[in-house]
């Protein structure tokens, strides 16, 4: 069992892959600043009730013994717990390493790339495996409606199969990141890049694929 923690937790893509280490058997610890600020006490409720330990963000959860911080590119190193992971020499990890770690550890795995339209079709084709008794691990950034029932946030269903349904995020270029079996792009336009880094970045998303 490790012991980490997560800065910015109540994000859907912090809050996702914090339940699956915790779910997974362990030591989860997070902060929030909207915590901090009584916003998002549904989140904080429904990670606490899976045994997540919230922390005020000044800096307290971060152990000594801790082994990774994890922050969203979001997170400043003005932050109180990255001060202090600094500090104590721990390990800083971004959100977007750990979901390619855990993407890469399943053979059968699928990431849904795209300007718009991502959350929409990852929930589609983890809820279609899911129903067809394939058991995948499904991160979305958006709350899944058919698992609202089950104890978390629903943005991630853990299940024991071989197949893993993500988003593949091109606005931080994580995007990068990802060798996926099976590459979906839903379309291509004007956003966070220009077209030209799109089309770089969504065509060597392509080329990874084992399977276009």
């Amino acid at each position: 069992m490790t012991k980490v923690s997560f800065c910015g937790i109540s994000g859907s893509g912090m809050s996702a892959l914090a339940q699956i280490l915790k779910l997974r058997g362990n030591e989860v610890y997070g902060s929030d600043r909207s915590f901090d600020q009584g916003k998002d006490e549904a989140n904080k409720k429904a990670l606490e009730e899976i045994g997540i330990v919230i922390k005020p963000q000044d800096g307290s959860a971060v152990a000594d013994n801790l082994e990774t911080l994890y922050v969203s590119t979001a997170v400043e190193d003005s932050i109180p717990d990255v001060k202090a992971a600094l500090e104590k020499n721990v390990p800083i990890k971004k959100r977007s390493d750990l979901l390619a770690e855990i993407f890469a550890s399943y053979p059968h795995n699928i990431a849904v790339g795209g300007t718009s339209g991502k959350s929409t079709v990852t929930a589609m084709i983890g809820y279609i495996l899911d129903c067809a008794g394939k058991n995948p691990l499904v991160i979305n950034g958006a709350l899944l409606k058919n698992y609202e029932k089950r104890p978390g946030i629903p943005n991630v269903v853990l299940n024991n199969g071989r197949c893993c349904v993500i988003e593949a995020d091109e606005s931080d270029g994580s995007i990068e990141k990802y060798t996926p079996y099976i590459a979906v792009i839903n379309n291509i336009s004007l956003d966070h890049k220009p077209i030209n880094e799109l089309q770089t970045l969504f065509g060597d998303f392509a080329r990874r694929a084992v399977k276009g």
